[in-house]
């Protein structure tokens, strides 16, 4: 549940029974007596688990887990009266999300856990208010499993990610503990847990409004990308190398470059002037 900015309520739950849309996620917006305003839901496929939400600008943002086997992603914003303004669904290979927070300088951020079993690690990924990814960033232990509860915003910027921390003992289960990370807008660590002792590169691109050569951060090796418009056209295929994409050859105008490092598959919004 979330306070809107008419004084009332937003709230997010998910129905397994036929009471408003079975199997799937609603939004209910209250006014400030708790009367039923407008509500939002759907009977989409696959049907998803409801996590949390977030007010911005009036509106409504919030995410669910699809009833896949990956656990997909699908993100959805409404306007105040409860109509789809967009919906996306990460990608098979995302982080498995678990909390979601507003930024206050433009976009919102999810923290989440990739990894198998024995490696989680913790995603900080950040968003524009299209719901397109900007970049994310990876933090991970020398000896524990980093699952991410929450994630929020503090003053200056500065955002906060808490959660659990396990070690797999034989014979001895999964003992937790509680681990925090302090990071800066970009994701990089400023104060952490002392368990923490990694955080990998965030991707994203420079100079960016780009004229000529993009150059991609926290790529390790080359990369086969895909670069689309704005409404999903394929310009090219392309490799990258040494971090160094040219752009030289196209228009003026928005694309998103589209590759994987490893498994982890990334997006990158850029503007050519």
């Amino acid at each position: 549940m979330t306070e809107t900015d008419d004084h009332g309520f937003a709230v997010l739950i998910y129905s397994d029974v036929c009471c408003i849309h079975a199997g799937d996620v609603s939004v209910l917006k209250l006014d400030s007596a708790g009367n039923l305003m407008n509500m939002f839901g759907e009977n989409a496929f696959p049907p998803g688990s409801a996590n949390s939400m977030i007010e911005k600008d009036g509106d409504i943002i919030y995410f669910e887990l699809l009833d896949s086997a990956d656990f997909n992603t699908r993100i959805i914003r409404l306007d105040p009266s409860c109509n789809l303004v967009w919906k996306t669904t990460m990608s098979e290979g995302y982080p498995r999300y678990a909390s979601i927070s507003d930024c206050q300088t433009g976009g919102f951020y999810l923290a989440g856990a990739t990894g198998g079993s024995s490696n989680y690690q913790t995603v900080l990924t950040k968003f524009d208010d299209n719901g397109d990814s900007l970049y994310s960033y990876y933090y991970s232990s020398s000896a524990h499993n980093l699952v991410p509860l929450y994630v929020s915003e503090l003053s200056g910027g500065r955002i906060a990610i808490t959660g659990e921390e396990t070690t797999p003992v034989v014979g001895n289960g999964n003992p937790r503990r509680a681990f925090f990370i302090i990071a800066d807008s970009s994701g990089i660590i400023l104060s952490s847990s002392p368990s923490i002792v990694k955080s990998e590169d965030a991707f994203f691109g420079f100079p960016n409004p780009v004229h000529d050569v993009l150059k991609i951060n926290g790529l390790k090796k080359a990369a086969a990308v895909s670069i689309y418009t704005m409404t999903g056209r394929l310009v090219r295929n392309d490799l990258i190398v040494d971090g160094m994409l040219n752009f030289s050859n196209l228009e003026a105008g928005v694309y998103y470059i589209k590759f994987k490092e490893g498994e982890i598959p990334c997006q990158i919004k850029v503007l050519k002037n």
